[in-house]
């Protein structure tokens, strides 16, 4: 097996069998190139690192498991996301710590100029970014994360979260709004 294959070639190399010595260098490589991208959205949706490492294993177990479902179509990263997604929120629900989203919310009408996050961004540290979109409600959080952070397209992050493209805007314009009001009403000195 070539060293650096690219995804859809390496699931087909893990579809043929753990047993073999190919899946088993398939697996490691997209564990490689995929695993801190999982293990990131899962802790940012359980809001918990050893859960998330937990759910993070799940999520290739899964992925192992499943490989023969994936269809090749160069779409691997909105694939093991959706997957994530759905272990995360399975576990929070056997928490009952997950709350569903108010339907209102997507009806609200977006009132940022586009290139607002960008200027918010350019303009703070790493880690009060980060501060400040996990302190967003879920959805907004998650769709902000995948859009700036993993640079995933609004279709790719539609089918991350599983919800239309409409709402992933909508989830991004209001994201957008709240952390402009918060990050613009702080004090200079927390800036």
């Amino acid at each position: 097996m070539r060293e650096l294959c690219d995804d859809d070639a390496l699931m087909r190399f893990l579809r043929n069998g753990t047993d073999s010595k190919d899946s088993k260098i398939a697996f490691r490589q997209l564990f490689d190139r995929h695993g801190g991208l999982i293990l990131g959205y899962c802790k940012r949706l359980v809001k918990d690192h050893a859960l998330a490492e937990d759910v993070a294993q799940d999520v290739w177990m899964k992925v192992i498991q499943n490989a023969e479902k994936y269809e090749a179509k160069n779409q691997l990263r909105p694939w093991l996301l959706t997957i994530a997604r759905n272990a995360s929120f399975n576990v929070l629900r056997q928490k009952k710590k997950w709350l569903p989203l108010d339907s209102d919310q997507f009806m609200q009408e977006p009132s940022l100029e586009p290139d607002t996050l960008n200027a918010l961004i350019s303009g703070i540290d790493h880690q009060t970014l980060r501060s400040a979109i996990d302190a967003l409600p879920l959805a907004q959080s998650t769709a902000i994360s995948l859009m700036v952070i993993e640079n995933l397209s609004y279709e790719e992050i539609a089918k991350a979260m599983a919800i239309s493209t409409v709402a992933v805007k909508n989830h991004i314009h209001r994201g957008r709004s709240n952390l402009t009001r918060t990050y613009l009403s702080a004090p200079e000195k927390s800036r």
